[in-house]
């Protein structure tokens, strides 16, 4: 999935309809060309939660600057007013727009606000005057609403790790090199920084999804016959692997000598990137046992039982971990595994 992090000035609007989200207006302009475009299979737009709130009260600020201005212009005998509590009506419209946005055909998520742990982060970068935060001759806490961007979509990444992020926006604070290579350091990946010169047009945007868009398709479909190869793989294992020959396990208080037994199905519950040259597999083989029960009658038994496979790309090389025997107890290889 390729993450795409929204500033708020993307989302900025002067439109003086404050019966709506004023940014729904920008945000659906920017999702009608991802669809378009047929870009939306890949792509996911976020919106930190710090940029909605911004948002909201600029709102709020705009409206009630709005009846300000108009109450001073008299054309009939006619007082405008600002509505009651719009502070509360704002956030009905916010959170309804929010609702209905996610529901669309482009991915549309929120980036909570960063966790307290980010603290001493934020503190340690307005004190070096690090970016986002501004530097010489400027106040430093400038850029603590950048800053809590930055920090939100680092939360973000350490959560969805395996996504490509872009970071879109019309500062060049948030979009400086220095985040790039602090980025590269925390997760080894690179962040697509993109600045939006133009205010009327998302050209850069969309040619930057389009070249992202082949790499995670190519990632995805290698991905996928990474799977399917792992799956025959472990279904022609021969059934040694999974039980003892002749060994009397016990199973739900009873005590069996497994004759035989095959694979039914393999899911593959998780596959998680532990170094950048190995893929570890987490796996569910459900296993037909036939058995015989200490008074020599046959039986059989169908048994989840959980596994792990590692694989190294730079060999093309998949290890068997291990797996869970009938009583699940897992027992394992040293070191990678054993090849499969």
């Amino acid at each position: 999935m390729i993450c795409v992090f929204l500033d708020s000035n993307i989302l900025h609007s002067k439109s003086t309809d404050f019966t709506k989200a004023r940014f729904a207006e920008k945000l659906e302009e920017l999702i009608g060309e991802i669809e378009v475009n047929d870009l939306y299979t890949y792509v996911k737009l976020v919106i930190p939660q710090v940029v909605i709130s911004e948002l909201r009260r600029q709102q709020i600020d705009d409206c009630t600057e709005t009846v300000r201005t108009l109450r001073k212009t008299r054309v009939t005998n006619q007082v405008i007013e600002l509505p009651v509590d719009y502070e509360k009506t704002c956030d009905t419209v916010f959170d309804g727009t929010l609702d209905d946005l996610q529901d669309g055909i482009v991915k549309v998520d929120i980036a909570p606000y960063p966790p307290n742990e980010a603290l001493q982060g934020l503190i340690q970068r307005a004190i070096s005057k690090q970016p986002p935060f501004e530097g010489k001759e400027k106040e430093s806490d400038k850029g603590f609403k950048d800053a809590l961007i930055w920090e939100s979509l680092l939360d973000y990444k350490r959560k969805n790790s395996k996504d490509i992020f872009v970071l879109y926006s019309r500062d060049t604070k948030i979009t400086d090199a220095f985040l790039a290579k602090e980025y590269v350091k925390l997760f080894g990946d690179e962040i697509h920084m993109l600045y939006r010169d133009d205010p009327n047009t998302h050209k850069k945007l969309l040619d930057k999804l389009r070249e992202l868009s082949n790499v995670e398709e190519e990632r995805a479909t290698f991905s996928q016959q990474l799977k399917d190869r792992l799956i025959s793989l472990i279904q022609a294992m021969p059934s040694v692997y999974f039980a003892e020959p002749d060994k009397v396990y016990e199973v739900d208080g009873e005590q069996i000598r497994v004759d035989d037994c095959s694979i039914n199905s393999v899911t593959i519950t998780d596959e998680i990137e532990d170094h950048e040259d190995i893929i570890t597999f987490y796996l569910t083989l459900n296993i037909a046992y036939d058995f015989r029960d200490v008074y020599g009658g046959f039986e059989n038994m169908d048994l989840n039982r959980k596994a792990i496979v590692n694989y190294v790309l730079s060999a093309d090389q998949f290890y068997y971990q291990g797996n869970e025997d009938p009583e699940g107890v897992f027992w394992e290889f040293d070191g990678l595994g054993e090849k499969l």
